[in-house]
């Protein structure tokens, strides 16, 4: 077994809440680490271990069931320079009140970690109100909710987050969206799938001047060896119909020599080596053609 890691990037699908998803204070996934990081895991992978980090998780809302709250309410959060941050905060805390959820001009939302993978913790962390000013509007979930320094948020794959509604629920129109994106990388140790062989064909063929098809085209193909057992060179080709074979085109065998497929490796007489061959070729047929006279090509394959 070797030792990997691999970094990734993905985007969490957009989550729709309403009424129907999250009415009584029902708790809706926003992040489940444990479902993200089935698009991560590598096949055939041993023991993976991942990090992530949220990049940005956006709330959008669209509330045109609250009662619109009047724009000259607004003038009392123009701050001035030299009001301190306690005065600023307590006209805050006063605009929340007076504009509140239970007075029906707010939506108060509340976030929720579990570590568990199955209960939320007893005590929501963060929460703050969504007011309505006629329009839509956003709202950057990181900072200052998940992350009050930078934004950014790590995560595991035993964390979650969630977020609820309460003590107003959504109602009628009212519309959440909730998008995101993250990075990560996980690393593990990985081996070969083990594939066993059933079937295997070896034989003989004689090629002239005129191309020939050696083998066919094999999705199966796991092992193939081709050998010159005559007098002089022979091309060939993979994905190359034997009637459009023409001598000295393609790459070669000269007498003796000899190549081989093997689980997705091609290995070739290093001289003669085709930098434009893909090994994706050798699942087609194969076809050959002398330089002179008739040649025995030798063969041998193995499937899975």
């Amino acid at each position: 077994m070797q030792l990997y890691q691999q970094e990734f990037n993905g985007i969490i699908p957009q989550i729709k809440i309403n009424n129907a998803n999250s009415s009584g204070g029902r708790i809706v996934d926003i992040v489940n680490w444990n479902q993200l990081k089935n698009k991560h895991i590598p096949a055939t992978a041993v023991n993976p271990q991942f990090s992530f980090c949220l990049d940005y998780l956006t709330l959008t809302y669209y509330l045109p069931s609250l009662t619109p709250i009047p724009t000259t309410a607004y003038d009392d959060l123009n701050f001035k320079a030299s009001q301190k941050e306690l005065e600023r905060a307590g006209k805050t805390v006063s605009f929340k009140k007076q504009y509140s959820a239970i007075s029906g001009y707010a939506t108060q939302f509340l976030l929720w970690n579990s570590y568990s993978q199955f209960d939320y913790d007893d005590l929501w962390f963060d929460r703050d109100q969504l007011n309505w000013m006629g329009m839509e509007g956003r709202r950057d979930l990181i900072m200052p909710y998940l992350n009050n320094k930078e934004n950014k948020v790590y995560g595991d794959i035993r964390h979650k987050l969630g977020i609820s509604f309460a003590p107003r629920d959504l109602q009628g129109e009212d519309k959440i969206f909730i998008s995101g994106g993250y990075s990560g990388s996980v690393s593990y140790l990985w081996q070969p799938e083990y594939r066993e062989m059933s079937s295997s064909q070896r034989g003989k063929v004689s090629v002239g001047t005129v191309g020939r098809e050696i083998l066919s085209a094999n999705s199966n193909r796991a092992i193939a060896y081709i050998g010159n057992a005559g007098t002089s060179r022979i091309y060939w080709a993979w994905g190359v119909s034997a009637e459009s074979m023409v001598a000295g085109l393609t790459s070669f065998l000269d007498p003796g020599q000899s190549m081989t497929y093997e689980h997705g490796k091609l290995i070739t007489p290093n001289a003669n080596e085709d930098p434009l061959i893909k090994t994706s070729l050798c699942s087609l047929g194969l076809a050959a053609i002398s330089e002179s006279g008739v040649n025995n090509v030798v063969f041998q394959e193995l499937n899975f």
